[in-house]
């Protein structure tokens, strides 16, 4: 194997930038998630009167295989009243000059490249992350976590614009999936910086692994706000459990809603809400 360390690069930057400085306590975590879900609890609420305004002209009822209801209900069509369509305007967004620059500096920059990754990571430590550049493979081994990389999309150096699409899973050592690889001990790496050992791939094809020189560099010059980014991440997932588990779902029909123009009703043949003769599911019409 042949290992490359990542090289140094300047300027390096995440999309538009803004990180939160702060972890999330699992009661900030949990107002968070309760606020989220109050906004869709009103969104839904208000569709559903909505829904509920129009003149109902005949329903149909069943049920998915799942045993979830089903409502299919004709409408009287909305009366037109003569009223004027208008554009809404466009929501004003003020633009930070931390982005203005950011924005700047990507106009400049000739050379925007895509990166599809596909990472395992082992004990959250090693990843092992594989690529494909010009029909060739690559596989690389590093010393970091790419666990705390999910939210990076973008990765801006001096010379290059990096647009990154990653999926990322967890392995251990015990289970590794790739059974014909050795994953290199964390002694194999430098305890100061992230580096990587290039174990399938040619390594004088620089095109083809700067774009990983890019992500570790940017990982080693943002590690303490990926790990508070993850964190906060983690706070999240575990508060909206948190909160399924005390506020379980009760089942609800799907609704499915429609209504004929009044220019088709003369010819209309008649909307079929009769059962079919599945098993799974039935249908009655009111």
């Amino acid at each position: 194997m042949i290992r490359a360390l990542t090289l140094l690069l300047l300027n390096l930057s995440v999309g538009l930038p803004g990180f939160a400085n702060a972890p999330l306590s699992d009661s900030e975590a949990d107002v968070i998630i309760a606020d989220r879900e109050k906004v869709k609890d009103e969104r839904k609420t208000a569709r559903i009167a909505e829904l509920e305004r129009a003149e109902v002209v005949s329903v149909g009822r069943g049920n998915l295989p799942n045993g979830q209801e089903v409502l299919v209900r004709e409408v009287k069509p909305p009366v037109n009243i003569g009223a004027t369509f208008m554009t809404p305007a466009e929501p004003k967004q003020d633009i930070t000059p931390t982005q203005l620059a950011w924005m700047e500096q990507q106009q400049q920059i000739e050379n925007h490249r895509v990166l599809m990754l596909s990472g395992t990571v082992y004990d959250r430590s090693v990843t092992r992350v594989s690529w494909t550049y010009e029909s060739e493979q690559f596989v690389a081994y590093a010393n970091a976590d790419f666990n705390l990389l999910r939210g990076v999309m973008n990765v801006t150096t001096e010379t290059d614009a990096y647009d990154f699409f990653m999926g990322i899973g967890d392995a251990t050592r015990a289970n590794n999936p790739y059974h014909n690889e050795s994953i290199p001990p964390i002694s194999a790496f430098s305890p100061d910086r992230s580096e990587y050992i290039l174990s399938k791939g040619s390594p004088v094809n620089l095109e083809a692994i700067s774009g990983l020189n890019a992500l570790l560099a940017y990982y080693d010059a943002n590690l303490p706000a990926l790990e508070v980014e993850f964190q906060r991440r983690e706070a999240l997932v575990a508060a909206q459990k948190r909160y399924d588990s005390k506020h379980p779902k009760v089942p609800e029909p799907f609704i499915m809603q429609f209504y004929i123009p009044e220019r088709s009703r003369q010819n209309r043949s008649g909307v079929d809400l009769s059962p079919r003769p599945n098993p799974s599911s039935s249908l009655a019409v009111e």
